[in-house]
């Protein structure tokens, strides 16, 4: 049992990193919280409520994302970002109205 748990620790950590994203009031009139959604290949991967100039951080494998804000008053933003296998990555999308 302990063979096959030390050889799956070593795979999931090699195969995710951390996408951290930064919600950036770039013109807003505002402040008000916003829906975060994270997808791939059109496939909704997470959805989290997120304050204007707040963050989250999400484990993600290797591959292309499409990341949208949105809020109730009409700000929005969206981005595409590939994101890479090992290596943690630090993003800012700009709401604007």
């Amino acid at each position: 049992m302990k063979a096959i748990i030390l050889f799956i620790t070593p795979f999931f950590l090699c195969s995710a990193s951390t996408l951290r994203i930064k919600a950036k009031n770039f013109d807003c009139k505002t402040n008000e919280l916003g829906q975060l959604f994270v997808s791939e290949n059109k496939k909704l991967v997470y959805q989290l409520e997120v304050p204007l100039d707040g963050s989250a951080a999400f484990n993600l494998p290797k591959g292309q994302y499409d990341i949208s804000y949105i809020t109730k008053s009409g700000c929005s933003a969206t981005l595409n970002h590939t994101h890479q296998a090992n290596k943690d990555s630090d993003i800012t999308i700009e709401v604007k109205q």
